[in-house]
């Protein structure tokens, strides 16, 4: 009665009260819970632990299950949830007659050496076994690496020894601290063994590791040094990663209806898919016969816009009266159907200019030219960069003297580089209209 109780380490309560039960070997114990750990889960486990040697009990609890049921005030805790508790005298048992022998005398002279309450040095060399066991791949890496020194450190054994024989009280004070430190790791006695067993593993993986780790920061530290140029850089981008959580935590919260209403719309969506592939199939063939026609009619956009804005005034009439009629108008003179005597043409007079192969810009290097860009030249002697206005073909009926334009070939079409635009089924290149007097030929008059 009145024995710990502790949850972690820590004395949680008390035990009020013991009882032996009739239906069974065991003893039912009441135990009192503080206020700020109770109730405790219903499935937290306990152990009947030793303080000391000298066999002080305390109940060890181990936490349960927190988001579980709870205890109830008065509950008991389930046989499974009690755990067998392990004597000394039985560990003990477990060796031979020459072995507790030798563990008798060695407790005896360990009894000798803690009488000066020299214990904490013991405690605090076990304290330093991790960092030790940390630093013992590089130690046995640098020992190997200084096999000289190693040799020279065995041969001189007899004085190592000398040394510590004239320090032999320090020596002493770290047997005599034993006695408190068995005492303080009593309570953990399974999990120390356990720690012992794996420690020879665990200094074989801490050696491979620590070298894959030498290994890993040699090959890192290019990259370490590359970043830190972008790292300033990372301030405002955490920053704004601050604005936007509030956004990125409401939309991740609603994105549990959407989940839910997935579960039906993704397998009708699937559904519709395999059932268009015939539709998307024969789309396929009709995009691409289509494609090469909205590729060439976005090159031709503005050609196109003022058609059907010219359209529009045509079927409206004049003086908005509705009355539909087209104004056609034309360049036609005598020569326009054949030679002054009314033979017609049979190849292309001196005087010709012009092109049924108008780009989308052809009017506005016509203002820089004076003149529309011909399909050819040739039969003007080549290009004519001024206009003649003295040549001997008069027009007999006019009796006009002679005039003629300048004359300039028409370059290649930015759309496909060729003078004849031809589209074909598959291909359509997104090309965007050529603005001002832009041309694969510069519109220059002087050139």
């Amino acid at each position: 009665v009145e024995a710990d109780v502790r949850l972690a380490g820590v004395n949680v309560g008390k035990v009020k009260s013991k009882e032996l039960d009739k239906k069974g070997a065991r003893t039912r114990v009441e135990v009192e819970i503080d206020e700020t750990y109770a109730p405790i889960p219903a499935d937290t486990r306990a152990i009947l632990r030793q303080k000391t040697l000298l066999g002080e009990n305390y109940i060890e609890l181990a936490p349960g299950n927190p988001a579980g049921p709870p205890l109830p005030d008065g509950g008991l805790l389930a046989d499974v949830y009690i755990q067998p508790t392990v004597e000394l005298d039985e560990i003990f048992a477990a060796f031979d007659k020459p072995t507790r022998t030798a563990f008798q005398d060695w407790v005896a002279e360990l009894a000798k050496a803690t009488k000066n309450g020299r214990g904490q040095d013991l405690n605090d060399a076990l304290g330093n076994l991790s960092p030790f066991a940390v630093d013992g791949a590089t130690l046995l890496k640098t020992l190997d690496e200084q096999d000289a020194a190693v040799r020279r450190l065995i041969k001189n054994t007899g004085v190592v020894f000398g040394a510590i024989n004239e320090r032999e009280g320090a020596l002493g004070d770290l047997v005599v601290n034993s006695n408190e430190t068995f005492s303080a790791t009593a309570s953990v006695d399974a999990a120390l063994a356990e720690t012992f067993r794996v420690f020879p593993t665990f200094l074989d993986e801490s050696r491979t590791t620590l070298a894959r780790l030498e290994r890993f920061s040699e090959a890192t530290r290019p990259l370490v040094n590359t970043l830190k140029a972008p790292a300033g850089d990372l301030g405002p981008t955490v920053r704004d990663l601050g604005d936007l959580a509030p956004n990125l935590e409401a939309l991740f919260r609603d994105l549990g209806p959407l989940i839910r209403a997935g579960r039906t719309a993704l397998p009708d969506l699937e559904r519709i898919l395999r059932e268009a592939e015939p539709l998307l199939s024969g789309l396929n063939v009709f995009l691409d016969e289509l494609n090469p026609i909205l590729s060439y009619a976005n090159f031709y956009q503005a050609r196109i816009a003022g058609f059907i804005s010219n359209a529009a005034g045509d079927i409206i009439g004049g003086a908005g009266i509705g009355e539909r009629y087209q104004v056609n108008v034309g360049i036609i003179e005598a020569r326009s159907f054949g030679d002054p005597f009314g033979t017609p043409y049979t190849t292309l007079p001196e005087y010709d200019r012009g092109t049924a192969y108008l780009q989308p810009n052809s009017l506005n290097r016509t203002v820089a030219l004076g003149v529309y860009e011909s399909f050819t030249c040739a039969h003007a002697g080549g290009e004519q960069s001024e206009p003649d206005d003295n040549t001997d073909d008069r027009n007999p009926l006019t009796k006009n003297s002679g005039k003629r334009a300048p004359c300039f070939v028409a370059p290649p079409s930015l759309y496909d580089g060729d003078i004849v635009s031809r589209l074909d089924k598959g291909e359509a290149p997104i090309k965007p209209a050529p603005q001002g007097t832009e041309g694969t030929t510069p519109a220059d008059p002087n050139r």
